[in-house]
């Protein structure tokens, strides 16, 4: 029997990189053309984070809760429970992430900023929107397995984070789930051994690190 530090993540794994990425192939044939319509929400998000607004800010909140909801049952307990053991406790704490911005979203004084801890917050939801998808056809991967905000977990996640930076406040109660998660898939895919890796924990802990800034940035401000 092999010793136990002989073992790498890799050994862990339940699922080749092909079968990985068909999860996100026929996850979005299933639901096409729901691709087109996340797209222009987080558009929609995205303008109301450039331009404040209390209501409009609550409305976009309660909307990516609701993105959560979705994403942990048709994505993780839908299809990634089939390959992952642990696929219905990630649809659990998915499902609580999505609670916690609808509360955020109708009991907390809920508002986009316009400094400069919002803009990069902005940034960052604009990169997961836009970008996310475009990974696909980088690592020339057919189309068809492109990762769309509102529909997976690692733009969504990323989004989430921007979406916290950009508020006057940083809702901390909203960052452990979207961290963690950033952490688990960069885990998994530098263990399937793809180039974009890095990319989400990268991203996540440039968002703490952010938020931790802010509390001086934004304290000295008031």
């Amino acid at each position: 029997m092999s010793e136990w530090w002989s073992y790498r993540l890799s050994n862990f794994l339940m699922f080749s990189p092909q079968v990985y990425h068909r999860l996100f192939e026929t996850h979005n044939r299933s639901w096409w053309p729901l691709q087109l319509l996340a797209l222009a929400f987080g558009a929609a998000v995205l303008l109301t984070m450039l331009r404040g607004g209390a209501i409009a800010a609550r409305v976009a909140t309660a909307a990516m809760g609701a993105a959560w909801i979705f994403i942990g049952w048709a994505f993780f307990m839908q299809r990634f429970a089939d390959i992952h053991i642990g696929g219905t406790w990630m649809a659990a704490a998915f499902a609580l992430q999505g609670l916690l911005l609808l509360g955020t979203a109708a009991l907390s004084p809920w508002r986009f900023a316009r400094d400069a801890v919002a803009r990069s917050g902005v940034v960052m939801f604009a990169f997961a929107l836009l970008f996310w998808p475009l990974l696909a056809f980088i690592e020339e991967r057919p189309w068809q397995q492109a990762e769309v905000f509102g529909l997976v977990p690692d733009p969504t996640a990323i989004a989430t984070l921007g979406l916290v930076l950009a508020g006057q406040r940083i809702a901390w109660w909203l960052v452990p789930i979207p961290l963690l998660w950033c952490v688990f898939s960069g885990a998994t895919l530098w263990s399937l051994g793809e180039m974009h890796a890095f990319l989400a924990p990268a991203l996540a802990l440039a968002a703490l690190a952010l938020m931790l800034i802010s509390l001086q940035y934004r304290n000295r401000k008031s």
